[in-house]
C-alpha cells in the first residue's frame, strides 16, 4: 500500500516538473524569441542590406530618400550574388553528398562560395559606408549605441540557448 503513495508522488512530480519545463520553455522563447533554441531569425526585408538600426535613428525625408538610392543603386548586384550563393552551396551540398568521392570539386566549389560571400561583404560594406556618410554626428553615436545594445541581447540569447541544451544533454544522462 505504501509503495502506491510514492507512485503517486513519483507521478504527480513527474509531471509538475513536467510542466515547469513547458513554461520555462515557453518563457524563454517569449524573452528571447526562436534563438533561445537555436533557430535564427531572419529578416525578410533587407536583411542583407541592413546594417543600421535606420528605423530607430530618426531620419529626415532628404536622408531616407538618399538611402533608398543607395539601396536601389545595389540592390541588383546582391539580389544576383545571393541568388549565386543559393545555387553554389546546393551544388556543393550535392558534391558532397554525392557516392564519388571528388575532392578537388568540392574545394573549387568552397573556394566560389567564399568569392561569393566575400563579394556580398564587400557590397554590404559599401552600403554601411554610404549610409553611415548621410548620418549627422548624434544619429552615429545613437547607433552605436543601439549596436552595442543589440549585442549584448545577442549574447544573452546566446547564453541562454547555450544554457538550454546544457541543461536538456544533462538530463539526457544516464544517472
Amino acid at each position: 500500500m505504501n509503495l502506491d503513495i510514492e507512485n503517486k508522488d513519483s507521478h504527480t512530480k513527474y509531471h509538475v516538473t513536467l510542466l515547469l519545463r513547458g513554461f520555462l520553455i515557453l518563457f524563454l522563447l517569449a524573452v528571447f524569441g526562436s534563438d533561445a533554441i537555436g533557430q535564427q531569425r531572419r529578416n525578410p526585408r533587407g536583411a542583407a542590406i541592413a546594417t543600421l538600426p535606420l528605423q530607430q535613428l530618426n531620419l529626415t525625408q532628404a536622408q531616407r530618400n538618399q538611402i533608398q538610392e543607395i539601396r536601389q543603386q545595389h540592390g541588383d548586384s546582391l539580389r544576383n550574388a545571393g541568388q549565386r550563393i543559393r545555387q553554389t552551396k546546393q551544388v556543393l551540398e550535392d558534391a558532397v553528398r554525392s557516392e564519388w568521392f571528388d575532392e578537388s570539386r568540392i574545394r573549387s566549389l568552397s573556394a566560389d562560395l567564399g568569392d561569393l560571400q566575400s563579394e556580398v561583404a564587400v557590397l554590404r560594406g559599401a552600403i554601411h559606408a554610404q549610409t553611415w556618410m548621410l548620418l549627422t554626428s548624434e544619429q552615429q553615436a545613437r547607433a552605436g549605441e543601439i549596436r552595442t545594445e543589440m549585442k549584448a541581447r545577442q549574447q544573452d540569447r546566446r547564453e541562454a540557448g547555450r544554457w538550454l541544451r546544457e541543461r536538456q544533454e544533462s538530463r539526457r544522462r544516464p544517472r
